[in-house]
């Protein structure tokens, strides 16, 4: 279970990593933990809530992951392009996670500022089911 969410969280990393929509709206980085001295805007796979699906034979497993994504601007109009990014990315896809092929499915997006009103934060809050 443990070992599946890690590759699950890997998988998500990977997609995001070579989309080219969000490369050509200038995200620099996907991240765990970002360095200090991370270039905005990047990307931040959070953590996993994993919740079972016990089903009379088999247990399925559902994953519920929060993307966030930080940018440096007084607008929140390219945190909200790089969230629409996600959802063309991330929506209803097929992941290839070792020899099983969980979907994925957007549940809520939203951006806000921080209180340093300099960084904007977006949410992009996934599930994906086995």
């Amino acid at each position: 279970m443990g070992d599946r969410a890690v590759d699950v969280q890997k998988a998500i990393g990977d997609v995001i990593s070579n989309n080219s929509a969000l490369t050509t709206l200038g995200v620099t980085a996907v991240y765990k933990i970002p360095p200090e001295n991370a270039v905005f805007p990047y990307i931040t796979i959070g953590d996993i809530i994993i919740s079972s699906r016990n089903v009379k034979v088999e247990n399925w497993f559902e994953y519920n992951i929060n993307v966030h994504v930080w940018d440096q601007s007084t607008s929140q109009q390219r945190a909200q392009n790089i969230l629409s990014a996600l959802y063309d990315a991330l929506d209803r896809k097929t992941l290839t996670v070792g020899s099983y092929s969980p979907s994925t499915y957007w549940v809520q997006s939203f951006v806000t500022p921080e209180p340093d009103r300099k960084t904007q934060h977006g949410i992009f809050m996934l599930r994906v089911e086995d």
